[in-house]
């Protein structure tokens, strides 16, 4: 990893150019990839628009799509607080991976599951506080359920549900709309299609 962080700084100038950036374009430079910004409000405006997004959101991960996501604001990175002016743990101008969205039975729920996503602060530590947060109740009640899920992950993408201090964490669908502004998604074209790259040579 320090060899390509030095060959990547190289590229861009220098180590400080790395400090700050969009999600999308590092997973564009990483992947070779095409990335697609989609800003969450608008793709979720109303109740058909929110379901249509959450199957994007399914698909993007059934097909193994890298993601991301973060918080709008006109200030550098700060605390988001909730309506009530609590600390949510969620920071804003901050690159967030997001890891996986995934349905959790629940027999209390009016639809009999719940629709959570797998975030993850690269900072390792600095985690969300509300519902379906690590130590949550809503966690706590569905904690087996929760866990027969994590089980289903591949090896490398094994954590534990309740480590406040791994940087992981979970969210609701809902609340997980509300407070985060954008998704990024670094997207591959399917086999079926095809392109051309052209080199060429800039004249001044």
């Amino acid at each position: 990893m320090p060899l390509l962080e030095k060959a990547f700084a190289k590229l861009h100038g220098c180590y400080i150019a790395l400090e700050g950036g969009l999600i999308d374009d590092g997973l564009v430079d990483m992947t070779g990839l095409v990335a697609n910004k989609l800003k969450v409000q608008a793709e979720t405006a109303d109740e058909e628009k929110t379901e249509q997004f959450w199957r994007l959101l399914i698909n993007y991960r059934t097909d193994k799509t890298l993601m991301g996501c973060s918080i709008d604001a006109e200030a550098m990175e700060g605390d988001v607080m909730d309506d009530d002016r609590r600390p949510t743990g969620l920071i804003t101008r901050h690159a967030y991976a997001l890891l996986d969205v995934m349905y959790v039975p629940n027999p209390q729920h009016p639809k009999k599951r719940n629709r959570l996503m797998r975030v993850r602060n690269p900072w390792g530590d600095k985690e969300w506080k509300g519902r379906w947060a690590d130590g949550s109740s809503e966690l706590m009640n569905n904690i087996d359920a929760v866990q027969k899920q994590v089980d289903k992950l591949g090896e490398d993408e094994i954590f534990d549900p309740n480590n406040d201090q791994d940087g992981t964490f979970l969210m609701c669908y809902g609340d997980w709309r509300y407070y985060f502004s954008n998704l990024f998604a670094c997207i591959d074209f399917p086999d079926m299609w095809s392109g051309v790259r052209f080199n060429s040579t800039l004249t001044i």
